[in-house]
């Protein structure tokens, strides 16, 4: 080998093992963990670890938070559930109290009607009846309807035939005539009633709906 191809040889390999090499890092090694001392790869490891557990309790934690909250809630419903129950029964129990005097009226005009065939007993018995009906109904919150004289609404009424105004003598869109009665419970429209409504007519269209 010619003298100045050694040399030139021997010059590349000192500057190749002159290469700087970084602080912490192993020759011929790259990366975070390859420059680490032993002693700094079990700290690096133990605090990996206590994070993991850390972890691993906070979940724990909020699974059994979780477990708590359904459990919570299925209780609530059972509550919830019970209680609408007994609010249903309680209702229905004061109902049914108030009717018994009723049934016992009832009763009695029977008996008196099969015993001496009187047919007063049996009307003053069904007007005891009735009134004890309506007296426990009103109690309830039950109202019938003031629908004569009153303009048609849709949302309170069914109109079940038209009438001529002229016919009816009163103004269009006014309730004539009622074939059933319409209640109100506290309020709330529980059954409408069912009228007749007044209707103006044009001479081109003839008679109203249901004349």
């Amino acid at each position: 080998m010619p003298v100045e191809e050694a040399k030139e040889n021997q010059e590349t390999n000192e500057a190749h093992d002159q290469t700087p090499v970084n602080e912490g890092e192993l020759p011929g090694e790259s990366g975070d963990a390859a420059g680490l001392s032993e002693e700094q790869l079990r700290e690096l490891v133990d605090r990996l670890t206590g994070e993991l557990d850390a972890s691993k309790q906070r979940v724990e934690t909020y699974y059994r938070r979780l477990l708590r909250m359904e459990a919570d809630f299925d209780n609530f419903r059972r509550r919830a559930r019970a209680e609408k129950e007994e609010i249903q029964l309680h209702a229905a129990e004061k109902v049914i109290t108030g009717l018994l005097p009723v049934l016992d009226n009832l009763e009695r005009a029977l008996e008196a009607v099969k015993n001496t065939h009187d047919i007063e007993a049996l009307i003053q018995g069904l007007e005891m009846v009735h009134r004890g009906f309506k007296d426990i109904l009103d109690r309830e919150g039950l109202k019938v309807m003031e629908v004569l004289g009153r303009d048609f609404d849709p949302e309170m009424h069914e109109a079940m035939a038209q009438v001529p105004a002229a016919e009816a003598e009163t103004p269009d869109n006014t309730i004539v005539r009622e074939f059933q009665k319409g209640y109100l419970l506290r309020g709330k429209v529980i059954r409408p009633a069912r009228v007749a409504v007044a209707k103006e007519v044009s001479p081109e269209s003839g008679d109203a709906d249901g004349q």
